[in-house]
């Protein structure tokens, strides 16, 4: 104690505070600094260079002046400049990911993106491969008919090549992952067939036409109706009933109709089709699902017989 009872604080005190601030002002700065550190550490992402996909740890951008980004990975084999343009602009901006296994995710849907494409594109051209010869048949079937060729004679080819690109955009839009030669192979066996019967039996070509363009608007329905054969496998017993009522029609009097003998055919609003054909495609339909839901038993059946 001093003197008249007063008390006074050590003065050490006063010379540590400094220290003792700036020392909890440096911790602080530490935690935050490992705190961001760990952050980036578990932070990826993906972006274009030059014309490469690259996956990144750490954050986009710089900090301070400095690069908080390591490089992880690079995808060489993909050509970013046919990724749709929404993809690119992504690519361009930066795709964050939570994790490298998610990046190397995205970098797989980008492969099969580019698949895709090029499957579309390859389908576009035997597309357009196959116009030019369809055209020709049926430039050649007029002027040995000695049709004027004018804009309506070539009606019938023109409409046929308009549905079936109609039909292409289907595919790419609704089933990218669709076979690329299925479509163009039956443009052209379509093309060739419709010729036949024009010069072979005129009077039935317009029904045939008919059914041609139905069938094809029937396709690009089923697409977008029915995104995946999996999910239509579902219904295995409904399709094979379906297809035995169509099988059993042409019995039915006053729809049934018989032709040359055979009583096969419907005959609906002036138009006859043989309902067998569609009820194949059900009954098809009903042993893909079956068979493949019941694979594992069968296959221990054929062990245990052998």
């Amino acid at each position: 104690s001093g003197k008249g009872g007063k008390h006074h604080k050590p003065k050490h005190r006063g010379r540590m505070a400094p220290f003792i601030w700036a020392l909890a002002f440096i911790l602080i700065l530490a935690a935050a600094g490992f705190g961001f550190y760990a952050f980036a550490q578990n932070s990826y992402f993906i972006i274009a260079e030059n014309g490469v996909v690259n996956v990144y740890r750490g954050l986009p951008g710089e900090f301070a002046g400095i690069s908080v980004s390591w490089l992880e990975s690079q995808a060489p084999d993909i050509d970013v400049s046919k990724l749709t343009p929404m993809v690119q602009s992504n690519l361009k901006n930066g795709i964050s990911v939570n994790s490298l296994d998610e990046a190397n995710e995205k970098i797989s849907e980008f492969r099969l993106q580019l698949i895709v494409r090029s499957r579309r594109t390859t389908e576009l051209w035997l597309l357009i491969a196959a116009t030019p010869v369809l055209l020709l048949l049926f430039l050649m079937l007029l002027v040995n008919a000695n049709t004027p060729l004018t804009f309506n004679s070539f009606a019938v080819p023109i409409a046929l090549v308009v549905s079936f690109f109609v039909a292409h955009l289907a595919l790419r839009r609704f089933a990218p992952n669709a076979d690329p030669a299925i479509l163009p192979i039956a443009f052209l066996l379509c093309g060739i067939g419709i010729c036949f019967v024009l010069r072979l039996a005129p009077d039935s070509a317009g029904r045939q036409i008919i059914w041609l363009f139905a069938g094809i608007a029937l396709m690009v329905a089923t697409i977008i109706l029915v995104p995946s054969v999996e999910r239509l496998g579902r219904y295995k017993y409904p399709c094979l009933l379906f297809g035995l009522i169509l099988l059993l029609l042409p019995v039915v009097p006053f729809i049934g109709a018989e032709y040359n003998g055979s009583r096969i055919w419907l005959s609906i609003f002036g138009l006859s089709f043989q309902p067998g054909e569609i009820a194949k495609i059900f009954v098809v339909l009903f042993l893909a699902a079956y068979l493949a839901d019941n694979r594992e038993l069968l296959s221990v059946m054929r062990r245990s017989r052998s």
